[in-house]
């Protein structure tokens, strides 16, 4: 379906090509922190442990 371009971080296709990256916002209405204390940590935690394991560069602050 999709062909990656050799020696390119691309992909292609029949009309077009692409570079899909992702840039993921969680924000709370009127930001008000809804993550505290344990809770903040252990998602924290989870998150940075998932994007290391996938090689996802990441970057966290809360």
């Amino acid at each position: 379906m999709f062909k990656k371009v050799k020696d390119k971080p691309y992909y292609t296709n029949n009309h077009s090509c692409f570079f899909l990256t992702v840039h993921l916002v969680l924000v709370t209405k009127y930001r008000k922190p809804v993550l505290q204390g344990k809770v903040r940590d252990y998602i924290f935690a989870l998150i940075r442990e998932t994007m290391e394991f996938e090689n996802i560069i990441r970057e966290m602050n809360g």
